[in-house]
């Protein structure tokens, strides 16, 4: 996972002071997008968006190198509008704009509850990511960021629908893994999840039948190469009641082949999601996910899934390898081990009030990774929520060779993370 890559690379790293004081930042722009939202036109104009504030407490998890690690205190905003456009019957398009600042008190680095940097390759040009300061070099704990993650125009032809431009290319049914989703996948440990990632894509939807689709695209990716980019062909029809999907894709240089059905067994949901990837080398793994889900008549969600990750390795020993593994650099693989199990428990309290508890269990090494969350309607529009997000598992210890770590078990070497977010859409 991204939080242990970065652990094993930055070793003799030590940990900046956190700040005296923090201002939890609000949102100057947002009365001017609340004036603004709403339709013009006759209604080919809409604008809307959200506007969300994250107070965050990181603690460092404790190695050889670095001991007792000071914790830090994170404050995050951020901003995004949507505009959706329909000159014609025909034509549409749809836009999305994000502006976020952060304030720590030490240099920002990547972090575990963000997305990864490499999630936006897919894109062949992009705005300047850093607005403030503008030279890496000079960040001391504040920074601004921008990001154009929608600019598509959709096209409505006769039998077919044209996509072309920033949107999300995203695959499968299961809850915790998706095999078949690598162009732009998220993590377990992303905080917010909300948006999926936009990638460049020319996209063909045909309907195919009553219920069935055929989607194909490219995805040219940074370079427009095979090493940066994808294409894919996907087909979708029911059969028995159960969704199907067939999917054929090459990425960055990889074979993904897959299969997704959902469906329900009993009273309760199914699915099962398989790809079988092929290496630039010539090797091959499995990656699969099955599950169940159920809703109790007292309102708790319940779901439980397992993920074989065929990419993985079972000793810890051997996690140290994945670093300079390219299917785990650029081919959307993030967990380490082999066989995990998923359960997870969301209950809607009252109509305002709602808890949730995901867990990600690594059977190999017996580590887990949790993230219990609450949420609260507290105004119209809007919402407060806070959460936890740890590891539980055996800690790093010392090792015999330079510069790297005993790894005894994925989760384990996990930072804690504690966050209270509030969140408005207009």
């Amino acid at each position: 996972m991204e939080a242990l890559y970065r652990m094993l690379r930055a070793t003799g790293r030590s940990c900046s002071r956190p700040p005296a004081h923090g201002l939890f930042l609000c949102f100057p722009v947002l009365l001017v997008l609340i004036s603004t939202r709403g339709s013009t036109e006759e209604g080919r104009f809409r604008l809307n968006g959200y506007a969300k504030s994250f107070a965050l407490l990181h603690q460092p998890v404790s190695v050889p190198e670095i001991r007792n690690p000071e914790s830090r205190r994170i404050w995050l905003n951020r901003v995004r509008t949507k505009l959706l456009w329909r000159p014609a019957y025909v034509v549409s398009g749809e836009f999305a704009y994000e502006l976020s600042v952060r304030a720590t008190g030490s240099p920002s680095s990547g972090a575990a509850w963000a997305a990864a940097p490499s999630l936006f390759d897919y894109r062949v040009r992009d705005l300047g990511t850093r607005l403030y300061p503008r030279n890496d070099a000079a960040d001391r704990g504040f920074t601004v960021t921008q990001n154009l993650d929608r600019a598509v125009v959709t096209v409505s032809l006769p039998r077919a629908e044209l996509h072309v431009g920033r949107q999300v290319v995203a695959f499968g049914s299961a809850r915790a893994v998706n095999p078949t989703d690598v162009v732009a996948p998220y993590s377990p440990e992303v905080l917010d999840k909300e948006e999926r990632v936009g990638v460049d894509a020319i996209r063909l939807r045909v309907p195919v039948g009553m219920m069935g689709e055929l989607d194909a695209g490219v995805v040219p990716g940074r370079d427009v190469s095979t090493r940066s980019g994808a294409g894919f062909v996907r087909g979708s029809f029911i059969s028995r009641g159960v969704d199907v999907y067939l999917t054929a894709m090459g990425y960055r240089d990889h074979l993904l082949l897959g299969m997704d059905f959902a469906g329900s067994l009993g009273d309760a949901g199914a699915w099962l999601e398989a790809a079988w990837i092929r290496r630039p080398d010539g090797r091959s793994f499995l990656r699969i996910s099955t599950g169940l889900d159920h809703r109790f008549p007292n309102g708790i969600y319940g779901t439980l899934e397992y993920h074989l990750n065929g990419a993985g390795v079972s000793r810890t020993g051997d996690y140290f390898k994945l670093l300079d593994d390219r299917t785990y650099t650029a081919g959307g693989v993030f967990l380490l081990g082999r066989h995990y199990v998923a359960p997870g428990l969301a209950w809607q309290l009252t109509p305002l009030w709602s808890v949730r508890l995901p867990v990600l269990w690594n059977l190999s090494d017996r580590s887990a990774f949790l993230s219990p969350a609450f949420e609260y309607g507290c105004f119209q529009n809007g919402s407060v929520s806070g959460g936890v997000l740890f590891g539980l598992g055996r800690s790093s210890g010392a090792s015999p060779f330079p510069a790297s770590l005993d790894v005894r078990s994925e989760f384990g070497p996990f930072p804690t993370l504690g966050f209270v977010s509030m969140s408005y859409y207009f």
